[in-house]
């Protein structure tokens, strides 16, 4: 951990990664949106929604994992192999999607390109973040930052740049892409100095072993990041680009609350790993009630705001007219407001060791979604996506917290849950 004096700097500096890494879709769209209309706009949201699938699938749900690992149960050497293979599979699984979709003529050529660009990006954020979670667990948080703020403001320069001039929407992505990947190179084999050679020993078995203990964390990270973009997915080649791009202009406090979680939550593995593994029961609870209370309150309150100001704001930033959809604003604001309960207690649960559990709670919510979605939106329209997103998460918030109270309950004696 970082000495108490610097706690500042790593916090400020973790923000303004996390904001960057999550908010630049919202600065994406502003600028898209602004200078070419809601065509672009409605290709640019779908591509980023289908990347984050990409980055969470290639993280496959170890961050967490690895910086509360403190007792050294897997070496850093294992997490680059196991990160190594995740990247390969997500990779293929998503030219394997990417073709289909041309195949069957429901993406053109040149938006399947489009969506593969804005995946690159995101396969960098995957790669990099194995080194990022080892400088994390060794002190080194605000490093890890500086590294994504320095290659985010690269590419947000090199995107906005190129698309300005060209309006390609395809060659900005590409040229960002390149940008990021070299930046990605130069910054992070410096910062890898030191940190042994993961082309050494061999340890397959323990790759497999890591892999294998993760699984329910990647496949819940994968279900996470279905479950926070549910909406686009359900409306997606069900309704043009145009009212695509003014939904999820509205869908933007989603974004907000995610970027939330990242800044906040991030810092608070390895003092919570430290309190779970040395049995202070009591004062792991306080923490996380304080947390939870915590959270409650920003959620009314930007409640509130988006009542009086949401629609004016977001109407004005990206240059539209979205009168119409107050209630709309305010039912996805309490969504995201779930959704960032569920992102916080799910960290807790993975450094409970709870991962079985974590991934019960988000199969079922994501197979509900996906069994009751279309007849939502061809029944609902826009209002019902929008209440069903939100019944979802604020249900299986509720299941997270339940769990995560009966495992601290259940924690001095033994793994009655595991």
């Amino acid at each position: 951990m970082s000495a108490p004096g610097n706690k500042g700097s790593v916090f400020a500096w973790n923000a303004a990664a996390s904001a960057l890494q999550s908010g630049h879709t919202i600065l994406l769209l502003m600028l898209v949106s602004r200078a070419d209309g809601a065509h672009d706009a409605g290709i640019l949201t779908i591509a980023c929604a289908i990347a984050n699938l990409v980055l969470v699938g290639g993280k496959y749900g170890v961050r967490q994992f690895q910086v509360s690992d403190i007792g050294g149960q897997y070496r850093w050497e294992t997490y680059v192999r196991a990160r190594v293979l995740t990247l390969a599979a997500v990779s293929a699984a998503l030219a394997g999607v990417l073709a289909v979709r041309v195949l069957s003529g429901v993406y053109s050529g040149r938006k399947s390109l489009t969506v593969l660009c804005f995946c690159g990006v995101r396969l960098v954020d995957a790669a990099e973040d194995v080194l990022h979670g080892e400088l994390q667990k060794r002190g080194k948080l605000a490093l890890a930052a500086k590294i994504i703020v320095c290659r985010y403001l690269l590419y947000l320069t090199i995107f906005g740049a190129v698309y300005g001039k060209s309006r390609s929407l395809l060659l900005a992505a590409g040229a960002g892409a390149a940008v990021s990947f070299g930046a990605a190179i130069a910054l992070n084999l410096w910062a890898a100095g030191g940190y042994g050679d993961a082309s050494g020993e061999k340890r397959r078995g323990m790759v497999w072993s890591l892999l294998r203990e993760c699984l329910p964390l990647g496949i819940m990270s994968l279900l996470s990041a279905y479950l926070s973009n549910a909406p686009k997915y359900v409306i997606d080649t069900r309704l043009s680009n145009a009212e695509q791009a003014n939904f999820n202009y509205v869908f933007m406090p989603v974004f907000a609350f995610c970027l939330l979680g990242m800044f906040l939550y991030q810092p608070m593995i390895v003092p919570y790993a430290k309190l779970w593994k040395g049995g202070e029961r009591k004062t792991f609870r306080r923490m996380r009630l304080r947390q939870t209370f915590l959270l409650e309150g920003i959620i009314a309150a930007v409640l509130v705001l988006s009542k009086f100001a949401g629609i004016p704001v977001l109407s004005a930033v990206f240059g539209v007219d979205l009168k119409g959809y107050e209630t709309h604003l305010l039912i996805l604001v309490l969504g995201g407001g779930f959704f960032a309960v569920i992102q916080y207690y799910a960290m807790l649960i993975t450094v409970m060791r709870g991962q079985k559990w974590l991934l019960a709670g988000f199969c079922v919510t994501s197979a509900v979604s996906a069994l009751f979605g279309k007849a939502v939106v061809e029944r609902g329209g826009l209002f019902g996506v929008s209440v069903f997103f939100a019944v979802l998460t604020g249900a299986l918030g509720l299941y997270l917290r339940i769990v995560c109270a009966v495992k601290g309950w259940l924690g001095g004696q033994g793994n009655a849950m595991e």
